[in-house]
């Protein structure tokens, strides 16, 4: 959704689902366009990780971390009343998922494998019930490691924009680069990285 926001220098509420380490979070702070933040993850070592990163860093003040239950991305004080209203809802809400859409063999892979893409699928067609005005913005950080890798056409992620009622006000690509003799040694044993590339 377009966000007037966006265009002037007013605090936000930012909301970071599937905070993971809260580097979004602590970068969002620092940028002074954010005045708090609401950081999310169903995973009790990110929380922890997370509030760590940003006691360290002295943004804990402004930072309301939530532990949601497994298979929820998104704090509903409808459903559960230890969520604050305020702590559903932000004006700027943003989602890193998991890249590859496949099983995770462990705790570690779920930060990169995605069943089915349902936390992507789940940020893009729930996150307008979670904007705090029609103006409010969301988000996407995503790698596009999938569709490089035929696992994932883009014509899907575009279906699920649309599911969710949104649509695409702008976007940038940032390409992976690496120093020139780091990249030819990270060319030869890395398979990924050359997919990436091709």
């Amino acid at each position: 959704n377009n966000n007037n926001n966006h265009h002037n220098n007013n605090p936000i509420t930012l909301m970071d689902v599937g905070t993971g380490s809260g580097v979004i979070t602590a970068l969002m702070l620092r940028s002074q366009r954010v005045d708090r933040a609401i950081a999310t993850d169903s995973n009790p070592s990110a929380i922890r990780c997370a509030k760590d990163n940003l006691e360290r860093l002295r943004l804990m003040d402004r930072t309301r971390l939530i532990q949601l239950e497994e298979g929820h991305i998104f704090p509903n004080h409808v459903e559960n009343r230890h969520y604050r209203p305020r702590d559903c809802r932000a004006d700027l809400i943003v989602c890193n998922p998991p890249w590859i859409p496949g099983q995770a063999a462990s705790l570690m892979d779920q930060a990169v494998y995605d069943p089915n893409s349902t936390v992507l699928r789940s940020f893009l067609t729930q996150v307008q019930h979670h904007f705090t005005t029609e103006d409010s913005e969301a988000w996407l950080i995503l790698s596009d490691l999938a569709e490089r890798l035929g696992l994932r056409q883009w014509e899907e992620v575009e279906q699920m924009i649309h599911d969710g009622n949104l649509h695409i006000v702008g976007h940038s690509q940032t390409r992976v680069t690496l120093p020139a003799g780091k990249q030819e040694e990270e060319e030869e044993v890395d398979p990924i990285q050359q997919a990436r590339g091709s």
